[in-house]
């Protein structure tokens, strides 16, 4: 009697844990369906793509030159030789000579110097010459439209 009780008592466990060991293979195999299922819903990310449509990329390199990029000329600090103001909204600071150069020193409508020197243009003209206690500006244009006949603005340092 004891033997049989036995037999059933380990048959019992065993179907018992044959269940159990059935159940967790049917929740591993559900997972892997909806694993399945999931990565076919979401789209895999990718980089942005940028369409410029006549603007500047913002996502380009301000830094780093490029093959499109131009190389401006000009004096001292990387200026560029044809300033986007007015001759007549500068007031002269100073004059220095470096070598045998003169170069003007120049306060702007934003209280930047400027170092100018001969030959330097602007939006109306450009720098004619430079000595000791004055520059001369050779003015060609008034606004957008050319002068027929240039003329000359003096400005000189006032101490």
């Amino acid at each position: 009697m004891k033997r049989i009780l036995t037999f059933l008592l380990f048959a019992g466990l065993l179907s018992l844990c044959s269940q159990v060991v059935a159940s967790q293979q049917e929740k591993k195999e559900e997972k892997q369906e909806l694993k399945t299922e999931i990565s076919t819903e979401i789209p895999k990310p990718s980089l942005p793509i940028y369409t410029p449509g006549g603007r500047r990329d913002p996502f380009k390199n301000l830094l780093a030159k490029g093959e499109g990029e131009k190389k401006t000329e000009g004096g001292a600090g990387g200026a560029s030789t044809q300033p986007q103001f007015s001759f007549e909204s500068l007031h002269l600071v100073g004059i220095m000579k470096v070598g045998r150069q003169y170069t003007a020193v120049m306060i702007g409508t934003q209280e930047f110097p400027l170092y100018i020197r001969v030959g330097n243009r602007f939006t109306d003209g450009f720098i004619l010459s430079i000595d000791d206690s004055k520059v001369v500006f050779r003015r060609l244009r008034e606004g957008r439209s050319p002068l027929a006949k240039p003329k000359d603005i003096v400005k000189e340092l006032t101490l």
